[in-house]
């Protein structure tokens, strides 16, 4: 991430990228005493690239897998990207729910680690960071219309109203 940031310093307008090095210093300061789990995250976890075999589930599309990353963030992805492609709102309300759904996900996947709400917090924000500034990357501009881009960068703003102290 701090690699991303630093290629994004060189198209995104200055306010932007304050938000976006505070964010990053938040997650920091927030998980600085966590120490995972770590999973390998598929990157584009959504309903187009699962498929099914009778009984038998595959999931395709593994461009955008990552070792390394968060637990919650293909689910958080699962959750949130239908909504965004499909023009539906993304609010901070809904932006709860998916953290209360990723939560519950992550402790019956992991229950041997904490999930205090401020990691949950901590682990939504390096989503949608991370999805912003792939975005970003991906085109070489940061812009707000963009489909994705413009609702989480919102969220992002907003982060004082949906991320537990």
């Amino acid at each position: 991430m701090q690699r991303s940031l630093k290629q994004a310093s060189g198209f995104a307008p200055a306010g932007v990228m304050r938000t976006l090095e505070d964010c990053y210093e938040l997650c920091e300061t927030a998980l600085l005493y966590w120490t995972g789990p770590y999973v390998l995250s598929q990157g584009d976890f959504a309903p187009w690239n699962i498929r099914n075999l009778g009984s038998q589930l595959f999931v395709t599309d593994w461009g955008h897998a990552r070792a390394d990353a968060s637990p919650l963030d293909d689910v958080l992805h699962y959750l949130m990207i239908q909504r965004v492609l499909c023009a539906r709102s993304v609010s901070v309300p809904v932006l709860r729910v998916a953290m209360r759904r990723a939560a519950e996900f992550a402790q019956q996947a992991y229950p041997e680690w904490s999930w205090r709400p401020p990691v949950i917090g901590a682990l939504t924000l390096v989503y949608l960071l991370g999805v912003v500034l792939q975005r970003s990357l991906a085109v070489g501009s940061f812009d707000t219309t963009d489909r994705v881009l413009g609702p989480y960068w919102k969220l992002l703003q907003k982060r004082s109203t949906w991320m537990p102290l």
